[in-house]
């Protein structure tokens, strides 16, 4: 399961960089999939941060949040301070971006 995840996630950042959104979410789903059926919470994390960078992309601030507010809780309870601060730094931008 982790190949497949892998292989999932690259597929992620190359839909992202081609700006098909929509693949990219897809993908980024079924590496998240894949991940927490490997109970690895590090992949979990970093797809969980890839979908709200997705959003954000799309201009989607309060679904961005979600996913970011999620991935805060979680690094949070995983004891994982660099995901959590990465998470917590994505939300202060969107706050940022929406009150200019």
């Amino acid at each position: 399961m982790g190949r497949i995840a892998e292989t999932c996630k690259l597929l992620g950042w190359e839909y992202t960089a081609i700006s098909q959104y929509d693949k990219a979410l897809e993908s980024f789903r079924k590496s998240y999939d894949a991940y927490a059926a490997c109970k690895d919470t590090i992949g979990q994390l970093n797809d969980l941060c890839a979908i709200g960078k997705v959003y954000l992309n799309l201009g989607m601030d309060s679904t961005a949040r979600e996913y970011f507010s999620q991935t805060v809780r979680i690094a949070h309870a995983a004891g994982n301070f660099p995901y959590k601060g990465r998470s917590l730094d994505s939300l202060g931008r969107i706050s940022l971006r929406q009150e200019r």
